[in-house]
């Protein structure tokens, strides 16, 4: 009878520790399905419950790039449709319809509008009053004057297979100073240009009393720009070269 007493009291403790144990494990994995559930939820949130941060992502990829557009600066309709102006008064305006697209982008320097406008009224004002004294200055112009312009224009030159050719009028004087001013074509990547002096009699060249060589960067910027300085004459020949290098790399145009 104790042997049976003994055996029941075992096989219950038995039965006990196995029930308790397929109770602690039943519980430790419904807590880990739960976890799993809440962190995959938690990293993956739905369309409709983004975060403050993802919400201001969006709005900056998806803020648009505001084009430029364009602005019509008044006053300024002169300088590029001048009325009643003469072929040579319009030549000093040719330049205009180059920055016109320039002038009318709303992304433009700001003061640069303003600083054509008051360009606009100067050259009006100056062109009212020359064209008021342009009958009593006509009269009195002499031959001298006509033969001897303040200015010459590449118009008025002659073309050649070197290139272009102006001739100062009634030569420099101490202190006379010579601006050029022209328009590169992009197939061009060099020009030069050359300050020939008058022909002396008993001579063979005239000489070269400035030479500039400009090259600009190429289509694939392979090369710097630089410009080159120098003179000649018959006696001594080409000087010594000078060459002005770029003020920045080639990296940098790109």
């Amino acid at each position: 009878m104790k042997k049976w007493s003994g055996g029941m009291m075992i096989v219950a403790l038995a039965m006990i520790l196995v029930f308790r144990y397929c109770s602690l494990v039943g519980t430790k994995v419904t807590k880990h399905q739960k976890q799993s559930a809440y962190n995959f939820f938690n990293k993956h949130p739905p369309s409709g419950g983004s975060t403050g941060s993802a919400r201001s992502s969006t709005r900056e990829i998806q803020k648009p790039v505001k084009r430029p557009s364009r602005v019509n600066f008044e006053g300024l309709d002169f300088l590029y449709a001048p009325k009643n102006v003469s072929a040579d008064d319009y030549k000093a305006l040719l330049v205009w319809a180059q920055m016109r697209i320039l002038l009318s982008r709303s992304d433009a320097l700001p003061e640069t509008a303003k600083g054509i406008k008051e360009a606009s009224v100067a050259w009006k004002d100056l062109y009212s009053e020359v064209n008021t004294g342009k009958p009593s200055i006509i009269k009195t112009v002499n031959e001298e004057d006509r033969n001897c312009p303040p200015f010459v224009s590449g118009f008025f030159g002659t073309n050649s297979s070197g290139g272009v050719v102006l001739q100062i009028p009634c030569g420099l004087i101490e202190d006379s100073s010579i601006t050029l001013v022209g328009i590169p074509e992009g197939g061009h990547g060099s020009f030069q240009v050359n300050f020939i002096g008058s022909q002396v009699s008993g001579e063979g060249e005239p000489p070269v009393v400035l030479h500039y060589n400009v090259s600009l960067p190429g289509e694939n910027m392979t090369e710097q720009p630089f410009i080159l300085q120098n003179t000649w004459s018959n006696e001594s020949g080409w000087g010594k070269e000078e060459r002005c290098p770029a003020h920045g790399s080639i990296s940098s145009l790109r």
